[in-house]
């Protein structure tokens, strides 16, 4: 598996304890909600790219359940944690470690694919070849980064 030029931060690291899985749902509710719009309109299946939390990835399952939902990121303990709140979601799941550079998917095999809070820790080249990545793997491609009001 190829390693990133960049690593913005050790998710295997993270605090996953400072809210419970319930709260981590809200939250992530309240604060996506333009993303999972657009998840729940394109395609028949969706892939998280760096899913980190995974919350997004489970709250689309949950309000998609008849739409194929895969999450991957390339720490363990962002996949260990998804797991974990898909789990506690009931919802069932592919979550995996897998490389953005280099995703185990076919040509167009999903309907969109996303990331959120994810491209602006990386320099510039590294995420025109994400992007360009995930182009392949997906016909449609949403991308959200942090903004003041959103």
């Amino acid at each position: 598996m190829q390693q990133p030029s960049h690593q913005p931060h050790d998710v295997d690291s993270w605090d996953w304890s400072k809210s419970s899985p319930d709260e981590h749902l809200h939250n992530g509710l309240r604060s996506q909600w333009p993303v999972l719009y657009w998840l729940m309109r394109i395609g028949d299946s969706i892939l998280e790219v760096g899913c980190g939390s995974g919350k997004t990835a489970v709250l689309a399952k949950m309000l998609c359940p008849r739409k194929r939902v895969v999450a991957v990121d390339l720490g363990e303990g962002a996949v260990a944690h998804t797991r974990m709140l898909a789990a506690h979601a009931g919802v069932d799941m592919e979550v995996r470690r897998a490389d953005t550079l280099a995703l185990p998917y076919r040509d167009h095999e999903f309907g969109i694919a996303f990331s959120v809070g994810m491209v602006e820790h990386y320099p510039d080249e590294w995420i025109l070849r994400a992007l360009t990545e995930q182009c392949r793997v997906a016909e449609a491609v949403l991308v959200s980064v942090p903004l003041p009001f959103y």
